[in-house]
């Protein structure tokens, strides 16, 4: 019964290939221009339900062509398969680029509360610390943004940044920031409070230009024989994402 069932099922979704493979091309086109439509926009919903339309529409497609070349439809595989590549080979290039210069709305959900304390990047190169055995200064703009640090003694090990949105404590750039940033050092103990990490860069991919939001960028020390890890001090700065 259940092998009937089945056999059935195929025979209804060929069927179903074979009467309307005319639309599944004209479904990628329609899914490709919802996706132009949703990555012009703030963030949405619409990007998930994009990518679900054009995986749909993709196997649908590929589907509707074996289908149609099994059953020697030869001039309905060439139109469709025509159609289909020249479209997708137009609108891509367009969806992709309107996907990496869309805003993606990362400042603007999360504004910085007024009177919130903050630092702005800066260069000056003066260090001005309230104690003499740590500070951290950072410089940049639009997302590309470099750190010096200094600190006292520190055996050798690793130092690297970790980076949260201040006001909810989201991660930034996770995958990416805590190895961009990382540098190496020998063994510094017995050396009194200096310069370690020399305009170290990193990039925060969440947010647009002059889109303001505070980030706590935390630096943290990872000892090279315990591997155990330790913050040694944390700022609070007003950043930009980078526009990719």
């Amino acid at each position: 019964m259940e092998e009937g069932q089945s056999r059935t099922f195929g025979c209804a979704v060929k069927q179903f290939l074979l009467r309307w493979w005319f639309c599944f091309p004209l479904l990628g086109i329609l899914s490709l221009l919802l996706s132009l439509y949703a990555f012009s926009q703030v963030p949405s919903f619409l990007d998930n339900v994009c990518a679900i339309l054009l995986t749909i529409s993709l196997i649908t497609m590929l589907s509707s062509w074996v289908v149609l070349l099994m059953h020697r439809k030869w001039w309905q595989a060439i139109l469709s398969v025509a159609v289909a590549l020249t479209s997708w080979a137009i609108l891509l290039p367009i969806v992709s680029f309107a996907a990496m210069s869309a805003p993606d709305g990362f400042g603007a959900k999360h504004k910085i509360p007024d009177g919130f304390a903050y630092e702005l990047p800066s260069d000056s190169g003066e260090v001005i610390a309230s104690d003499t055995s740590t500070y951290l200064q950072v410089s940049g703009a639009a997302g590309s943004y470099c750190y010096s640090f200094y600190y006292t003694g520190l055996p050798a090990g690793k130092i690297f940044l970790k980076c949260f949105e201040a006001t909810e404590n989201i991660p930034l750039s996770e995958d990416r920031i805590p190895e961009r940033s990382a540098v190496s050092l020998g063994s510094t103990e017995g050396f009194p409070f200096h310069q370690i990490v020399d305009h170290q860069c990193f990039m925060i991919y969440e947010g647009d230009y002059e889109d303001y939001y505070a980030a706590r960028m935390e630096v943290w020390f990872r000892d090279s024989l315990s591997g155990a890890e330790r913050k040694l001090t944390e700022k609070v700065y007003r950043v930009e994402g980078w526009m990719r």
